[in-house]
């Protein structure tokens, strides 16, 4: 599923990026094909798990929340109060949320709903926030690229702050994948 979300964001930004006229490098396409190879080496179940074919209607789900998270970012990217928008998004997304918790049972606990709703309005607007501030400076291809990052902070933050180990595949693909983004945006220096 990850695969699918990750590759339809990439996607939906190239595709527009290319039919708005921007054009990838060699340097740029080399460094988008490492990010997700290092994805799909991260992600993709491992050799010999009896993987099963998978079901059309959940990938297709993934599908349309990558394109959407994609064109989200294209938004977001060219607003001029990329903040506000933001801020008014995530209270949208809150109050369309809130009538859910009346189909469980169970009432949340405290402590869990402080954290979810410090991991929404803190860390992810934050993270949002921060991005439109970077994404103007940057061509979609990097745009793109930077996007594949996302899943090697989650399993870092895994390892760090839930214990998790650091297989040979998180270390690999991790690596492969930020080589891969940071190998358009490193500009050579010239000779002096």
């Amino acid at each position: 599923g990850a695969l699918i979300l990750f590759a339809c964001v990439q996607a939906t930004i190239l595709i527009v990026g290319l039919a708005r006229g921007e054009r990838l490098t060699r340097i740029g396409w080399c460094g988008l094909g490492l990010a997700v190879g290092g994805l799909v080496l991260l992600l993709a179940p491992s050799p010999g798990t009896g993987g099963e074919a998978v079901p059309l209607f959940p990938a297709a789900l993934m599908a349309i929340a990558g394109i959407t998270w994609g064109v989200y970012t294209l938004i977001g990217r060219g607003s001029s109060d990329a903040t506000g928008q933001t801020a008014r998004n995530f209270l949208i997304a809150a109050l369309l949320v809130a009538p859910m918790l009346a189909l469980d049972s169970a009432a949340p606990r405290w402590d869990g709903a402080l954290l979810a709703v410090l991991s929404g309005t803190v860390t992810s607007a934050l993270g949002y926030v921060v991005w439109y501030m970077v994404t103007p400076r940057l061509g979609l291809a990097s745009v793109a690229s930077v996007q594949l990052g996302t899943p090697v902070v989650a399993a870092v933050g895994g390892v760090v702050l839930l214990g998790e180990s650091a297989g040979w595949r998180l270390i690999l693909g991790g690596a492969i994948i930020l080589g891969g983004i940071a190998l358009p945006l490193v500009r050579p220096t010239p000779p002096s």
